[in-house]
């Protein structure tokens, strides 16, 4: 059933972050209050994205190179 979902992209830890970091940023802005949506608070969030994509990208990264 999943197999149309193998897509070129698969393994590529670029993509992977970038996944990554586009739902966290999303998911952080939808619950976010409004009165916390300064430049401020919205620069840490990309920054805490930014820093979770990463770590989970290149943690998948390693487990696939094991395999």
């Amino acid at each position: 059933m999943f197999e149309k979902f193998d897509h070129r992209f698969k393994g590529n830890r670029y993509y992977n972050f970038f996944i990554v970091f586009a739902g966290m940023f999303f998911a952080v802005f939808l619950i976010l209050p409004d009165e916390w949506r300064s430049p401020a608070q919205l620069l840490l969030t990309v920054f805490i994205s930014a820093a979770i994509a990463k770590f989970s990208s290149s943690n998948i990264h390693k487990k696939q190179e094991k395999e």
